[in-house]
């Protein structure tokens, strides 16, 4: 959405890109947690990404 708008920097843009950015290493860590190589990565990045999103979402 930010693209499509057009960048401005502000809160919401940056809470959404670094939620995203967390959520592309939860998708990584998700492949990893199949083939058993994570060492509870996956655990961790879904938990920071729970809390980033309530924070981008409530604050939005």
């Amino acid at each position: 959405m930010a693209l499509i708008k057009g960048f401005q920097a502000n809160f919401t843009y940056f809470s959404g890109i670094i939620t995203m950015a967390v959520l592309a290493c939860l998708l990584v860590m998700g492949v990893k947690r199949y083939k058993r190589t994570d060492k509870k990565w996956h655990l961790k990045f879904a938990i920071s990404f729970l809390v980033l999103f309530m924070i981008h979402a409530t604050f939005s």
